[in-house]
């Protein structure tokens, strides 16, 4: 009973608290400021495949 009564108070207070706030719409640029997205750009690398079929256990290196 003690864990229902705990569980309902969670529930009462996250409804609290989302009615006081309100529903709003999701905002990219909130969660993800252009900062953020500027450093998660992938790096424009040339991978030398030819080194790596080359090597005799690419796991290991050159062996």
């Amino acid at each position: 009973m003690k864990l229902f009564f705990t569980t309902l108070g969670i529930f009462i207070t996250v409804l609290l608290v989302w009615l006081v706030i309100g529903m709003k719409k999701i905002d990219r640029n909130t969660f993800l400021p252009s900062a953020v997205l500027d450093k998660a750009v992938p790096l424009n690398a040339i991978i030398d495949i030819e080194f790596i079929n080359n090597l005799k256990n690419p796991a290991n290196g050159s062996k």
